[in-house]
């Protein structure tokens, strides 16, 4: 399998203001995106259900410790843009979005329906340091991802599946020092129409599902999903994270042990179903940020909808369709089986930077979905134990 990047585009801001340190990258105030001093290191508490993301302290801070350089903290934002903003308010989209990522201290922004104008807009915005990656396989379903760490490769896989129509899925690598990771954005076609809206009664959820498959296998998303992840030109062994809107329900959610309060919020019948997306990144070892935080299906604080955010009428089904998975490295060596801790994950569902007297509306018709995870390297060689990781590491 070869890397097609005909249309990628990779973009450095070099306008704004930032403090420089003696590394050249910007300081960065927050202590997100890189490691603590050798006389310190990163503690941080997970975020519950009735905590704010947007507080100062709810995402965490650094405290001082013995380890040295061997973690750092990544924090991750999804978000689906409806068209590029075009139905946001006017005048103010791209500092909407500029201060947003900077008020949530995101050190990875994931986004979907966004174009190249819009991803430069917020890219120079957001200042010195700050670069992106783009990918318009699909012209109406462009992808890109912001970053204020460092790029070191993009993976492009258009085509890769059974015909051209595969869905739009991009990847970077992000170096820092001795330790890479890798992030994928991936935009899945949707039903038409959504499917949230064929969920309203089992018969209707039996041909969504029939409709789903048939259109996914055609579009050949699997085997191009498949070779996204695993292929060994795109460092398949490394800590990956990967985040977008892939328009349909999770096998996690729409399950038997589902509550009732589940169903009556969601406003449509369950779809008890191995969902394809859900299924698929589960079996190559992935793990589900946001359930895994919330394991239970037993309040609205768990339930986690991302689409519709705003539905027409009160009885529209709604379902999380947006998501930040994470899979460890996968590596044999001990000395590079580099591990994810997830250490907060949230819907993002208001611009917390703005007073309730500004009236600023939310600015899609999707919900955000945010990530704080601690990168942890690999430990010594002698000092690798023989078992499983432990319950808190993914």
């Amino acid at each position: 399998m070869g890397l097609y990047c005909p249309r990628v585009v990779i973009v450095v801001a070099l306008l704004g203001l930032a403090c420089v340190g003696a590394n050249g990258e910007p300081n960065r105030p927050h202590g997100h995106g890189g490691c603590a001093s050798s006389k310190s290191s990163f503690s941080f508490r997970s975020v519950g259900a009735d905590d704010d993301p947007f507080k100062e302290d709810a995402v965490g801070g650094m405290e001082k410790g013995k380890t040295g350089c061997d973690s750092f903290i990544v924090s991750v934002l999804t978000l689906n843009l409806w068209d590029s903003l075009a139905h946001a308010a006017e005048g103010s989209r791209i500092d909407d979005l500029a201060s947003l990522i900077g008020h949530l201290k995101v050190d990875v922004a994931v986004l979907q329906e966004v174009d190249q104008k819009t991803l430069d807009a917020v890219t120079e915005k957001l200042g010195l340091g700050w670069k992106n990656a783009f990918l318009a396989q699909d012209p109406k379903k462009p992808i890109g991802i912001i970053t204020s760490m460092p790029i070191e490769k993009v993976y492009d896989f258009a085509g890769v599946g059974r015909h051209l129509e595969s869905p739009n899925m991009l990847g970077v690598k992000i170096t820092r020092g001795s330790q890479s990771f890798r992030v994928f954005n991936a935009f899945f076609p949707e039903l038409s129409p959504p499917i949230w809206k064929r969920l309203s009664s089992y018969s209707a959820i039996k041909r969504a599902k029939r409709a789903l498959e048939r259109d996914q296998h055609r579009q050949g998303i699997y085997p191009a999903l498949t070779g996204f992840l695993n292929s060994h030109q795109a460092d398949h062994t490394l800590p990956t994270i990967f985040a977008g809107s892939l328009n349909q329900p999770s096998s996690l959610d729409h399950t038997y042990e589902a509550t009732s309060e589940f169903v009556e919020a969601r406003g449509g019948a369950l779809g008890i179903y191995d969902w394809p997306a859900s299924r698929e990144l589960l079996r190559h070892g992935f793990v589900d940020t946001f359930r895994e935080q919330y394991p239970t299906l037993d309040s609205t604080a768990n339930f986690g909808f991302t689409y519709p955010d705003a539905p027409r009428d009160d009885k529209a089904p709604k379902d999380r369709v947006d998501y930040i998975y994470v899979r460890n490295s996968i590596s044999k060596h001990p000395t590079e089986r580099a591990k994810w801790q997830i250490m907060s994950s949230n819907v993002i569902k208001h611009l917390g930077f703005a007073k309730p007297t500004d009236h600023k509306p939310w600015f899609s018709n999707h919900f955000g979905v945010f990530t704080v995870l601690r990168y942890k390297d690999a430990q010594p060689a002698e000092s690798v134990p023989d078992e499983n990781p432990s319950a808190e590491q993914v």
